[in-house]
């Protein structure tokens, strides 16, 4: 987080200063920025809905799929390592999607039952990657604001696997949450999904649900709303 960091937090309070409005699509974010600027705005990430609802009769296979950028941040490392320690996996294959941004990490694929599939820009392949997979993992080691990915996790409707931050607590009790860089933990949630099937099943129906609060027409809305009145103030001003 740049704000945890003094010399460059000492430079960017001063630029956001400056700024009108400073938008966070975090509530983390949001409340430790909110006590030093006075134009901070909360307005969450949103995800497309309908992108997800219009992908139907997907047959879930054994698969546990990763979605996201591959680097250290992420945790890919770890759910691989995880992965290779379970003792059975009952014909179960990890399935990694992103791009690599470390040379280290082509390595560490090169093993049995994992498949690099590498990057996808086809947004309805990756929403059927998604609901196909038996299980999602949200890896990271720390650092995320409200992300992207999680949101889509959440509304694929399918079980979640994925590191307690502080961002990651809009899932509640709708997840299997394990502990931050903890490879150990993480395979004993990821043991625990595969042996309890039905458990995880009322879980995803619940984290499905949340994800309604971050309907991508709310996001669209809110942003609208402060540009329609910026613009309005600059046209007043211009008269």
């Amino acid at each position: 987080k740049f704000y945890e960091k003094k010399i460059i937090w000492k430079i960017a309070k001063f630029a956001l200063k400056k700024n009108k409005k400073v938008v966070c699509v975090g509530e983390p974010d949001y409340k430790k920025l909110r006590k030093e600027l006075k134009n901070v705005v909360l307005i969450k990430n949103g995800v497309n809905l309908e992108e997800f609802d219009k992908v139907k009769n997907i047959k879930i296979e054994k698969k546990i799929t990763y979605v996201g950028r591959i680097n250290f941040q992420k945790g890919v490392d770890l759910l691989v390592q995880a992965f290779k320690k379970l003792p059975n996996k009952k014909g179960f294959k990890l399935n990694i999607i992103g791009k690599t941004e470390d040379l280290f990490f082509d390595q560490l694929f090169k093993e049995d039952g994992i498949v690099f599939i590498g990057e996808i820009n086809n947004r309805e392949r990756i929403i059927k990657e998604l609901k196909s997979s038996y299980c999602l993992v949200f890896p990271s080691r720390f650092g995320e604001g409200l992300s992207l990915v999680l949101l889509e996790q959440m509304a694929s409707g399918r079980p979640i696997i994925c590191s307690n931050l502080d961002s990651t607590k809009i899932l509640k009790n709708s997840a299997l949450f394990f502990n931050p860089g903890d490879e150990e933990d993480l395979k004993t949630k990821i043991e625990y999904a595969i042996k309890n099937k039905i458990k995880i099943e009322k879980i995803a129906k619940k984290s499905k649900k949340i994800s309604e609060e971050y309907n991508l027409d709310n996001t669209i809305n809110s942003l609208s709303k402060i540009y329609k009145v910026r613009k309005l103030k600059w046209e007043i001003n211009q008269r």
